[in-house]
């Protein structure tokens, strides 16, 4: 595995040096040479794509470097943008703080209708971590998606509430809250009180619950806008 990713590196030093990109789509064992000259700008969304091939073998051991598909220059240009998107939310002190403070309570468990550090339920949670920073809020999971303004899913920060359906995945009512704790390019994370794991911080966009179960994402009023 390490020999595979020394490959990838020495192979996106060598890109760095010559005067030639890769063409769209090609893998490692099949690669055609594009003659420059090419714009910086291309040259940059190349070179991206290299470093997130790479990015892509570190994270699978079972990759095979030389059959590793280079992304497509529209996703690498997608990828710059939520970069550059996500450089430029920075969160107010006040979110750092209420965020550093709800993850203390990691691994405390579950409880119906709890709202203390002895035990939560979603709601009761985020009722709890708000009140501490002087928020008053509702104590319902479906009180709390009344609250704030409805946020796109691709505009999400940290401090947002997330809304779920319930167990129920016919229903189309709000069941289930949790606060976003961060926001990368391959990241939304997300902290509520599950009823079989206690409070967690777990990513949205791989969890196989939450993603079928999402309704929608609310932004309160923190003062930093």
């Amino acid at each position: 595995m390490k020999n595979r990713v020394g490959f990838l590196v020495f192979l996106s030093m060598l890109f760095c040096s010559f005067n030639y990109v890769y063409a769209q789509n090609d893998t490692i064992s099949n690669a055609r040479k594009v003659v420059l000259p090419v714009s910086a700008a291309a040259l940059k969304k190349e070179q991206r794509r290299i470093i997130d091939s790479i990015a892509l073998v570190k994270q699978n051991a079972k990759a095979i470097s030389k059959d590793v598909l280079f992304l497509s220059a529209d996703v690498a240009d997608s990828i710059n943008r939520v970069e550059d998107s996500l450089a430029a939310r920075k969160n107010s002190p006040e979110v750092d703080n209420l965020i550093k403070f709800a993850k203390t309570f990691l691994g405390v468990p579950y409880r119906w209708g709890g709202t203390t550090p002895s035990g939560f339920d979603c709601s009761g949670f985020i009722y709890y971590i708000m009140g501490n920073f002087g928020f008053s809020t509702t104590r319902t999971s479906f009180g709390l998606a009344e609250m704030g303004r409805i946020i796109k899913l691709s505009e999400v920060k940290p401090g947002d509430l997330i809304f779920f359906k319930g167990r129920n995945l016919n229903s189309t009512q709000v069941g289930h809250v949790g606060m976003i704790s961060e926001v990368t390019a391959h990241s939304i994370m997300v902290l509520h009180a599950s009823s079989s794991r206690g409070v967690v911080n777990e990513n949205f966009k791989t969890s196989r619950y939450l993603i079928p179960r999402y309704l929608k994402v609310k932004r309160l009023d923190f003062g930093d806008e």
